[in-house]
């Protein structure tokens, strides 16, 4: 039977019954002891995708929530402006409540607001919905955990017994059953990106950007003044820039130490192009601070006695907002990022802003400190974006105008992004300098098609893809590209929050043998060692593996927020089967210039030098000087 199983929550298993006397919420397979497979009364509904696959595999009868959620819930509003409202809950009659220092403390929550917000309303709805099928008597709860960790615990719990309440049905809760075995999850929680650093590797780290920021202060006396922009940038468009600074004499970058490497060859560089490496100020908070942090959290606390939750949705992201935001550690937390960054701008007075993710948390809390002393901000996206959602750092919101004066666009992809995304926004086409240096970097390829296989994920901003897709199209496309003869293949896990255990798991359930899975490092050395790519059609390992002379053959689950009008000019796979064939018709060097040149614009000049990089020069000098 197993080898019938459906690996995509789109299919149902067949002999799913009309109806349960219940459906149980569970989390993990490590909840398995708390079930019984043998017993058919009850429809076991999971948050995991890998305890399905595994819990069909006992015979039990059990769903995906993502398998109610094939299409958008209306009830949730306008797929595209999801993120429109991610800071409403800051603003009293049209005034953020949550200011310190002119800069909005609830902007460096907003990841976290939204993600919560639309994670909470998918449950909610995909529930409703399988109640709706399958006519329970009961909702259970045994546990729920969706992505990043942004909904579990108390607040998965209250949530089932939310629809059980508003649905009249009966709720139980059994979490307690559940034992307290190890759980792998496809990713870290939200707030566990990054690893935990030992108290004297902090001291070292910070020692050497206090070492590397003073020798530049030392070096700048001897450089000529010129304007500054602060650049928070992916470090390949920060070396692309380095390299052609000599086409830019009135205008240099300005990094923070944290940020960049610390080996004398990018130091050089950095040197030689006038730009300044700098460390955040020390700070602390005094007691003026403290009681202006008491009063955010009393007065957001005040208005939100005076105005009640809408829906389900708002009530939850209030609870989760006073857990996860409007304790005193955490506020202090982020009043004091704000307190170092005011500190350096204030003397350090950057002209202008370059960013790479305006929704990033660190480059709104620079767009807010870099108002405040007149600098206006540039984006130069660090990704592809190929969906119509809006976000309020370029669009605005109800409540304010948009973070980012003007957007500096790769090429043609990006001028129809800006026309659906973020028209309020300047526009100017520059190109992408990250990929000038690539093509060197290629190397012969092998005789025997090696393949490196990169799994897609849901950016925030794919509203309607689910998450369970990646895992089933990881086993298919891996399946089919061994069948089809493929024996050298890799598999690079996007680095980050995503969780290497878990797909090592995922190999080791589904017998995928011979293969290579990644998650730390660059991902140069896998593209350089492969004779062709497959991967998302929304990543910009595209760009960079058709910059270095690979095919790339991109695929995209189903469904997703992808506008058509915004996707590259070429064959883009939705399954398996499509890709394989998309790799036996081959790609040609004629196709990899037109979408190279539609995504990224021209990018050499007949003497090898960067036009993107002079353009981006070009365009900053512009808006300065």
């Amino acid at each position: 039977m197993t080898s019938n199983l459906p690996l995509s929550v789109a299919i149902r298993p067949s002999w799913l019954k009309p109806s349960y006397e219940a459906i149980v919420v569970a989390a993990h397979s490590s909840q398995f002891p708390a079930l019984d497979p043998a017993q058919t009364e009850r429809l076991i509904v999971f948050t995991d995708w890998l305890a399905w696959q595994r819990w069909m595999r006992l015979g039990g009868h059990g769903l995906h929530f993502e398998a109610a959620l094939q299409e958008w819930p209306d009830e949730l509003g306008d797929p595209d402006t999801q993120y429109l409202r991610s800071c409403d809950w800051a603003f009293q009659k049209g005034r953020d409540l949550t200011l310190f220092e002119g800069v909005s403390l609830a902007h460096q929550f907003a990841w976290e607001a939204g993600g919560f917000s639309l994670s909470h309303g998918k449950l909610r709805l995909a529930l409703q919905r399988l109640c709706h099928d399958y006519s329970p008597k009961r909702l259970v709860y045994l546990g729920a955990r969706l992505e990043y960790g942004f909904l579990k615990g108390e607040h998965a719990r209250n949530l089932v017994k939310g629809v059980a309440g508003k649905l009249g049905r009966a709720f139980e809760d059994i979490s307690a059953s559940s034992l307290l075995l190890k759980e792998v999850h496809p990713e870290v929680d939200y707030d566990r990106e990054f690893a935990h650093e030992s108290a004297w590797r902090v001291g070292l780290r910070l020692a050497a950007e206090q070492v590397v920021s003073a020798g530049f202060d030392f070096l700048n006396f001897f450089l000529p003044k010129r304007p500054h922009v602060f650049a928070v940038q992916n470090l390949a468009l920060i070396k692309g820039l380095l390299a052609a600074a000599e086409d830019s004499q009135n205008v240099a970058l300005t990094m923070l130490a944290r940020h960049a490497p610390k080996n004398w060859k990018f130091l050089v560089s950095c040197w030689r192009a006038g730009a300044r490496l700098v460390a955040l100020p020390r700070a602390y908070l005094a007691g003026p601070d403290l009681s202006r942090l008491e009063e955010i959290r009393q007065n957001v606390e005040a208005s939100w006695k005076t105005a009640q939750a809408a829906n389900p949705e708002q009530e939850a992201l209030r609870a989760f907002i006073r857990q996860m935001f409007l304790r005193a550690d955490i506020l202090a937390d982020y009043a004091l990022h704000i307190t170092r960054l005011s500190k350096l701008f204030s003397w350090l007075k950057p002209s202008r802003l370059l960013v790479g993710d305006s929704e990033n948390a660190f480059n709104r809390l620079a767009l807010e400190s870099g108002e405040k002393v007149g600098a206006d901000g540039d984006e130069l996206l660090n990704g592809m974006f190929l969906t119509r959602q809006r976000f309020d750092s370029r669009q605005g919101s109800t409540e304010e105008r948009p973070l980012v004066k003007r957007l500096l666009a790769w090429g043609p992809q990006n001028e129809r992004w800006h026309a659906v995304s973020a028209e309020k926004l300047d526009c100017k086409s520059v190109g992408y300098p990250a990929i000038w240096p690539l093509p060197s970097l290629a190397a012969k390829t092998s005789e025997n098609r090696r393949v490196l296989f990169l799994p897609h994920t849901v950016d925030r901003s794919d509203v309607r893809g689910l998450y369970a897709n990646i895992y089933s199209m990881m086993v298919e496309v891996l399946r089919a590209l061994q069948a089809e003869g493929h024996r050298e293949i890799r598999v690079k896990v996007h680095p980050g929050f995503h969780d290497k255990a878990y797909y090592d798991e995922i190999l080791r359930e589904f017998s995928i043998e011979g293969v290579e899975l990644f998650k730390d490092g660059g991902l140069l050395p896998h593209i350089a060692w492969a004779d062709l790519v497959v991967g998302p059609v929304n990543s910009g390992a595209l760009v960079e593996t058709l910059a270095m002379g690979r095919a790339y053959y991109p695929y995209m689950a189903l469904p997703n927020s992808f506008d058509p009008a915004l996707l590259p000019p070429m064959p883009i796979a939705t399954s398996a089967d499509e890709v394989v064939a998309h790799i036996r018709q081959g790609q040609n060097a004629e196709l990899q210039r037109r979408v190279l040149s539609d995504l990224t614009g021209p990018t050499l000049d007949d003497m090898q030098v960067s036009i993107s990089a002079r353009n981006v020069w070009q365009a900053l000098e512009q808006a300065i000087v």
